[in-house]
């Protein structure tokens, strides 16, 4: 709060008027009395008063134009020509502003002056703001609406057996998430003035009736574990230990020792990510060529099998080979055509046409991705020969793409961050990407930008 105070400054500089003819100004939870300090810098005849809790302005030195009051601003009030509140009143339920407000008119009162009460605070609906002006980063919870028709206020309360008397916290969130276009409004028939919610193109994707269903995706990012892991990042950076990761710092242990101990989370991640993999059916449709002519296919980190089983669908003369970690793949049924190899992929990769790595390069330093590479080089290599175009497929986020949206830019460098705290590891621009290939012994590459943040790298010896 003190620190947001100084921005006070801008007020004082831009809205002078507001304060010249002023004698006296009380500061209604001043805090520390940084507004008032400042005000007085450019109004030194003002006498200022701040107002505050007993244990927020005790010992606080008083002096001949500052003073401090500790005391309860819904019992009394100091007089003034000017009672100030900044972000005050937002706190407050209207009939707490209201009284607050009628106290506020009893103290302005002063040797017949016109008095006045001054407050900063936030302004819903103003025409003349900028879009992004009401927008917040994050929304805490995402609600999910399967109906055919708009649903009301009531219907959403009572379908999510929510009591009426948090009918005001329903309506806000749903207020942030239309603006924010997760949710629209319309009618809920012709002859009727009544509107309800309905969905929009993101908010479908996180129906577990639909296909694909992200929902399991933004449980992984929303997770404490993954959240906490962001509130260390300053503690991290103080860190003297240079080999430990944010994660590391905020659980004790690297990622994938995490999971292996923590089986919620675990599962948390590998629903997460398999139902991310459920994509892949954008290059069953739309990339055919990558995989046409190939007989053999290893999904390195290929988790429960959901991209094996569904280029299966597509190319069911295919042997698939899932190579995972020996927690994640145990109990696995095998069939005739998709097995599991539980493994270490930087000790052995089993041989096939092409070996796919979705999501799994960015979370490897350079130098292990060079040795990862060189495997899958061997491993293509030493297959039967008379296969022509035996390749590695790569799913992964290519930065600084030219054609691409600021926003798709951005959730880019979000995910960098994220790869830096959890392995200190990265995202990667084109360059950085044939770099790595160049030095674990490819010639060639092909970068498809096919699934919106991330595309598709075909890299060939």
């Amino acid at each position: 709060m003190a620190s947001d105070s100084q921005l006070m400054s801008l007020v004082v500089k831009d809205c002078r008027e507001i304060f010249e003819e002023l004698d006296s100004l009380v500061d209604v939870g001043g805090g520390t009395g940084v507004m008032a300090k400042t005000i007085l810098g450019a109004f030194p005849h003002i006498k200022c008063t701040v107002l505050d809790l007993p244990r927020v302005v005790a010992n606080m030195p008083n002096t001949d134009n500052l003073k401090y009051v500790g005391g309860d601003m819904f019992q009394s009030i100091p007089s003034a020509d000017a009672i100030l509140f900044k972000v005050v009143m937002h706190n407050w339920s209207d009939e707490d502003c209201v009284k607050m407000l009628k106290r506020c008119r009893e103290e302005v009162k002063n040797e017949g002056k016109k008095g006045k009460v001054i407050i900063i605070d936030i302004v819903l609906n103003r025409d003349d703001e900028e879009p992004d002006m009401t927008e917040l980063i994050e929304a805490y919870q995402i609600l999910y609406i399967t109906t055919k028709k708009p649903i009301t206020l009531p219907e959403l309360l009572s379908a999510l057996k929510i009591p009426s008397s948090k009918s005001i916290g329903i309506y806000r969130l749903m207020r942030l998430l239309v603006h924010s276009g997760f949710f629209a409004t319309s009618k809920v028939d012709e002859n009727s003035e009544t509107e309800g919610y309905i969905l929009t193109t993101p908010s479908r994707l996180l129906l577990k009736s639909e296909i694909p269903n992200l929902s399991p995706c933004v449980r992984v990012i929303a997770d404490p574990v993954l959240f906490n892991t962001w509130q260390l990042l300053g503690e991290w950076f103080r860190n003297k230990n240079e080999e430990a990761t944010t994660f590391e710092t905020a659980h004790g242990l690297p990622m994938w020792e995490f999971c292996a101990q923590n089986p919620r989370f675990d599962r948390v991640f590998n629903e997460g990510m398999a139902s991310d993999s459920q994509m892949m059916t954008l290059i069953v449709k739309d990339c055919r060529e990558v995989v046409e002519g190939m007989n053999s296919l290893v999904d390195v980190g290929g988790g429960t099998g959901i991209i094996a089983k569904t280029i299966l669908e597509a190319f069911p003369h295919l042997k698939c080979t899932v190579l995972d970690l020996p927690h994640v793949v145990a109990n696995m049924p095998q069939s005739e055509n998709l097995s599991y190899v539980r493994g270490d992929m930087f000790q052995f990769i089993p041989h096939a046409d092409v070996i796919l790595l979705k999501h799994v390069l960015h979370s490897w330093k350079d130098e292990d991705c060079v040795k990862l590479l060189k495997k899958c080089r061997e491993a293509i290599a030493e297959n039967e020969e008379g296969i022509k175009g035996k390749k590695v497929l790569i799913i992964d986020m290519v930065l600084n793409r030219d054609e691409e949206e600021p926003d798709m830019t951005e959730v880019k460098l979000m995910f960098d961050m994220l790869m830096a705290m959890v392995f200190t590891a990265k995202e990667r621009t084109e360059e950085e990407w044939e770099k790595l290939f160049l030095e674990a012994g490819f010639t060639r590459y092909n970068i498809r930008p096919v699934f919106g943040l991330r595309s598709l790298i075909e890299v060939l010896s």
